[in-house]
């Protein structure tokens, strides 16, 4: 039983005890306990109670390690409901320790924070909760009460230790307070605690989220006066943020060292790399990271780290690639959302092959429906509620439109309604410049209007497009 649970072999642990009681050999509460457990590791919630429940008909006390062992395997199922219907009945027949308070508290933390808290203030009136409970809860809700809850610590009696710390940096860095993490970190020796690399890391994400590169670079420098090795995510985080930042020159030279440190690549860095030569629009220096770099230390492309890929393809208008690109991404039951359809589409009418595109195009849910082409005022398209990919995709979809139903244009063009983007993170509107892009990539020019939530495709713009279009459609007739 002892190296099945330690091998996470909790079927056979199952097995074990079950063969013990048919043979009438009386498991022990340990044995009970250990089954419990290994099921609980495995996520195997509905195992690991049933364990609990057998101890209950065999007469034998049941301890608060396996309550504690049953409410984390519901935990690691995400079934924080059973999670806490063990809890409250455990609490019902004996008095629960802080073990048992934090593993229905893990149970909660991923699907229902506001439980974990509520745990917590119930746990506060009956025992002193632990680090580990204040941890537990820093570590999921809004960063000023995990602040707070840092400064409740001395309140409860419980020294904060650097797991705690380390958990309110986090909240901090997620909530875009790097500030706040940075502040945290600098107190550590105030605090008799000495920095980690996990608390670096927590400090880096906050600079990422918020794309300040400088003190980024700033913060790895002083990693070696800290005694301190930088690991793969130091350096993922760090690129990450210089790409935010449009320093995408940077993300090579992180990468060299990162090379030079035999630091291992993951995903996050094939990622940061491709969207840096994305920028650079250097297409074959995308490709040769994503299928040659990648597949060479065995990390598997996700639609994250094809999209730069295939973005730098458009950019340089390499469209055979793109369609090529998108066919790899189908075989390999990689989804295509809006941004990927529209891009198919495009460079589908930019290689020539109308058809398809128009026959695609007939294909598609009507996204562009909302506030199209033929909408009710004609010539005016409203993309503002529409996500980037989605506002793509139905310009896309209205320019094919007019191709397919030629009709008389209207003088002003085309008007697209993208918002100021005044409800976008940090105000930066991100729907209007990707509108743009996606008109550039097809040589479409745009025009901004006085009002900045608008922008305009000239009537000259859209004559261009469609006569150059009906010419494909022509010569695409004579060839059939």
């Amino acid at each position: 039983m002892v190296a099945c649970r330690q091998g996470l072999q909790w079927d056979w642990c199952v097995q074990l005890l079950a063969e013990m009681r048919t043979q009438s050999l009386r498991p022990s509460a340990t044995a009970f306990s250990m089954c419990a457990s290994a099921c609980g590791r495995a996520a195997q919630w509905r195992s690991s109670v049933a364990a609990l429940r057998a101890m209950e008909d065999d007469g034998l006390a049941r301890s608060l390690k396996t309550w504690s062992a049953a409410m984390s395997g519901c935990g690691e199922a995400q079934e924080w409901e059973a999670a806490l219907a063990l809890l409250w009945e455990a609490d019902r027949s004996m008095q629960l320790d802080t073990m048992a308070w934090n593993a229905a508290m893990a149970a909660c933390r991923k699907r229902a924070w506001e439980v974990t808290l509520a745990l917590l203030s119930a746990m506060a009136k009956k025992l002193t909760p632990s680090v580990v409970s204040l941890a537990l809860c820093a570590e999921v809700c809004h960063w000023r009460q995990a602040l707070a809850l840092l400064e409740d610590a001395g309140r409860l009696a419980v020294r904060p230790d650097l797991v705690l710390v380390n958990a309110t940096a986090a909240s901090a860095a997620r909530g875009g307070a790097w500030e706040a993490a940075l502040a945290l970190a600098a107190q550590l020796p105030a605090r008799q605690l000495k920095p980690d690399i996990v608390m670096v890391n927590t400090v880096l994400a906050g600079f990422s989220a918020s794309s300040h590169w400088a003190q980024t670079l700033a913060l790895l420098a002083q990693l070696p006066r800290q005694s301190l090795r930088p690991k793969s995510v130091t350096f993922n985080t760090a690129m990450s943020a210089c790409l935010r930042a449009s320093q995408w020159h940077l993300v090579s030279e992180l990468f060299e060292e990162m090379q030079r440190r035999q630091l291992k690549a993951s995903d996050s860095t094939v990622n940061a790399l491709c969207g840096a030569f994305e920028r650079r629009t250097a297409w074959q220096a995308a490709l040769h990271c994503a299928f040659g770099f990648a597949p060479a230390r065995g990390i598997k492309l996700s639609s994250l780290s094809l999209a730069p890929v295939v973005s730098a393809c458009r950019k340089a208008a390499q469209w055979a690639q793109v369609l090529e690109l998108l066919r790899h991404m189908e075989a390999s039951s990689l989804a295509l959302d809006d941004c990927f359809r529209a891009a198919r589409m495009a460079s589908e009418m930019e290689s020539g092959d109308l058809p398809t595109a128009l026959a695609r195009h007939r294909e598609q849910p009507r996204v562009a429906d909302r506030g199209a082409w033929r909408s009710r005022k004609f010539g005016h398209l409203d993309l503002h509620q529409l996500q980037p990919q989605e506002a793509c995709l139905a310009v896309c979809c209205a320019l094919l439109d007019a191709v397919e139903q030629p009709r008389p244009l209207p003088a002003a063009g085309l008007t697209l309604v993208t918002g100021k983007g005044s409800h976008s993170p940090g105000g930066e509107g991100l729907l209007q410049p990707a509108v743009q892009q996606f008109l550039r990539e097809m040589s479409i020019e745009t025009l901004k209007l006085p009002n900045p939530g608008r922008l305009a495709i000239p009537r000259r713009e859209l004559e261009a497009f469609l006569s150059k279009k009906s010419r494909e459609a022509r010569r695409s007739e004579r060839r059939e």
